[in-house]
């Protein structure tokens, strides 16, 4: 009896791990990967740099800026050094490496590796125009961003929004069709990408002489300036303009802030706006009166992150924090320059010397612990 019931005990084991297992092949959690704020490529654990010809990282945990290298007393000064490359724009997905590079500077490819930048192989090619890393995001498994191009036949520039599955190696294109239109920002949520574009009345290349580099008078007080809203539908790839918002002085005050399944927010210099992704409705959600000039606003966690500055100068930097329609609080550093985003419990800022960290508690609770991370970060 005791030996039977020894042997169900054990069957029961065995059918535990077998479960255990089993539920550990499905999980689908995605390793190590960068958010980009700007061109400035962050994780969890790290910030990716490319100031020379050399790959840094910067590690939260240890605390120390090294060079991404795997290789055992490797000096850092020969060809085989893993960190030494000339591909671009480094950023991780699952915990793999990707960079950008191009023989040509038209075409380019995106290249994959380790972690630590071994075993790299191409891994999209023939990638159109010089990417953006400041217009750059990753939704799920794929990124998207947005590249310059040059139309040789027309001498101008154009623009395309890129939709790249990091895994089946997908490749979507999105052509701006208005090539006058310069694109400046992307989003994305599970239906759509959204991104804007800006564009004026004026040719304002007609006053550049790009052999001497000399500026000719601009009539400042004819210019009209345009921020286009675009909504892209992933299914259908469908383009239609949501909104222009135009200004006719040299300060454009507007932009996107983020997105979700149903809402599009963006403010403009009065406040900050809720647009229905269903209705085409817009409403102020919050109304901005103070004297300070709105440059941009981002979030942290629900709240709106408002960086303000005065009119003459534009480096005394505020900011101030909204949360349901009023503001919680007011942050002055004459070191920070503009918010760049948040991961866990971290928010980053950039600033006059680089880039800057503090805990979301001590940023709330208006501790002044800004801890200075980096000099460069591209």
């Amino acid at each position: 009896m005791k030996l039977r019931t020894k042997c169900k005990l054990i069957l029961l084991m065995v059918l535990v791990v077998c479960i255990f297992t089993a539920c550990s092949k499905k999980d689908t959690t995605i390793g190590e990967t960068s958010k980009i704020f700007d061109g400035f490529i962050i994780s969890d654990s790290v910030v990716l740099q490319k100031p020379t010809s050399y790959i840094h990282i910067y590690d939260f945990e240890t605390g120390k800026n090294q060079y991404l290298c795997n290789i055992p007393n490797c000096s850092h000064s020969t060809a085989d050094c893993t960190a030494r490359t000339d591909l671009m724009y480094p950023f991780y997905f699952d915990n793999n490496l990707y960079l950008f590079g191009s023989e040509d500077g038209e075409n380019y490819t995106l290249y994959r590796c380790n972690r630590y930048g071994e075993n790299r192989r191409a891994w999209i090619e023939n990638l159109e125009g010089h990417p953006r890393p400041d217009v750059m995001v990753i939704f799920e498994e794929t990124l998207y961003f947005g590249a310059s191009c040059w139309d040789k036949e027309k001498e101008e520039d154009y623009g395309v929004v890129y939709s790249v599955n990091l895994n089946n190696k997908e490749v979507q294109r999105y052509y701006i069709e208005n090539h006058k239109e310069a694109l400046s920002k992307v989003l994305v949520n599970n239906q759509s990408i959204f991104y804007t574009t800006g564009s004026t009345n004026l040719n304002l290349n007609e006053y550049i002489d790009f052999e001497t580099g000399n500026i000719s008078d601009i009539p400042w007080d004819e210019l009209v300036t345009y921020t286009n809203y675009y909504q892209i539908d992933k299914s259908t790839g469908e383009t239609k303009l949501l909104k222009c918002v135009e200004s006719t002085s040299n300060n454009v005050v507007n932009g996107l802030i983020s997105v979700d399944e149903d809402h599009l927010f963006y403010y403009l210099k009065d406040g900050i706006y809720e647009y229905c992704l269903d209705t085409g409705i817009s409403n102020q959600i919050f109304a901005y009166t103070g004297e300070q000039i709105i440059d941009s606003i981002k979030m942290i966690d629900h709240m709106f992150l408002l960086e303000l500055y005065d009119e003459n100068y534009f480096l005394d930097k505020t900011f101030a924090l909204i949360d349901n329609g009023r503001v919680v609080l007011e942050v002055e550093n004459d070191n920070l320059s503009s918010y760049l985003g948040q991961i866990g419990e971290r928010l980053f800022f950039h600033g006059i010397n680089g880039l800057y960290m503090i805990s979301y508690d001590d940023f709330i609770n208006k501790r002044d612990n800004f801890m200075w991370l980096v000099d460069f970060v591209y």
